[in-house]
């Protein structure tokens, strides 16, 4: 099951792929060119899978989740959140190749398996949270 949320996560975010990397103030992703993109909200899976993913729109569009984003969120049996809560959090999976989506991962994980996740988002790294 786990396999399969996280499997279909990154492929619904790898076909809207777009721009990802931390930045001191905004929203905390950017697109290839740097422009920021919108926080879009975040599905909180901790209780079942450990990880929160957060999600971003393209430049130019609205914040907040999309009426998609919260019923997947819900049929995985998440919490939609506003964005993933820093505090107990591994690290923080992002991704060049997958920048719409960054995924918060959280303990009991091992940082060995958090990392293990991380590769499966094309060239995902584990960093901070």
């Amino acid at each position: 099951m786990k396999a399969a949320f996280i499997g279909g996560v990154l492929i619904a975010a790898a076909l809207g792929a777009c721009g990802n990397k931390d930045s001191a103030k905004g929203s905390g992703a950017t697109n290839s060119s740097g422009d920021e993109l919108p926080r879009q909200g975040a599905c909180d899976t901790r209780g079942k899978t450990n990880i929160c993913i957060e999600y971003f729109g393209q430049p130019g569009s609205s914040t907040g989740i999309t009426a998609s984003g919260r019923s997947n969120c819900e049929q995985a049996g998440g919490t939609v959140l506003e964005k993933c809560p820093k505090e107990g959090a591994l690290g923080r999976c992002v991704s060049a190749e997958i920048r719409i989506q960054q995924t918060l991962m959280y303990v009991p994980l091992s940082k060995e398996k958090a990392e293990q996740l991380c590769k499966g988002m094309g060239d995902g790294k584990l960093g901070p949270p």
